[in-house]
């Protein structure tokens, strides 16, 4: 291999270079599909929420609780869901500490947010973890493929 201007490796042999290009294909085309699949996801979140919707407006105008169809029951429910109030999260965690709760906080830090808080922190030791850190978390890197369009 010899290397190009842009600092990346040229490959030789013809062999050596079909095995590349087919397993850059392979990768290319698969990513290509994944993000097909992602998009035709989308699209039909989108249609079972719109019908939901709709099924939800029938029965609600046709004062419906439910009905069977196709062997299956359709009933109408309704659920609860709750967020907490971001800027209020550490006061909501400690109210619930103090009305004996605690057992349902479950404090967290985001996985990219620590790793690029732990990243900056080795920057600053010279690419070593900081000695405060060690134990805590664990760092490891992976080889993947950056694929730009030219």
């Amino acid at each position: 291999m010899k290397e190009n201007r842009s600092g990346v490796e040229e490959v030789e042999s013809r062999d050596m270079a079909t095995e590349f290009a087919a397993t850059a294909g392979d990768l290319q085309l698969a990513k290509e599909e994944a993000a097909r699949l992602k998009d035709q996801l989308k699209a039909v979140n989108r249609t079972i929420e719109t019908a939901e919707e709709k099924l939800i407006q029938l029965l609600i105008d046709n004062e419906l609780q439910g009905f069977v169809h196709d062997g299956r029951s359709y009933n109408l429910a309704t659920k609860t869901f709750v967020n907490d109030i971001a800027p209020e999260r550490e006061r909501l965690y400690q109210v619930l500490k103090d009305y004996g709760y605690g057992d349902l906080v479950n404090e967290t830090v985001h996985a990219q947010t620590l790793g690029a808080f732990v990243r900056e922190m080795m920057d600053l030791e010279a690419g070593e973890l900081p000695v405060w850190l060690e134990g805590l978390v664990r760092v490891y890197q992976k080889d993947t493929i950056s694929i730009r369009k030219k």
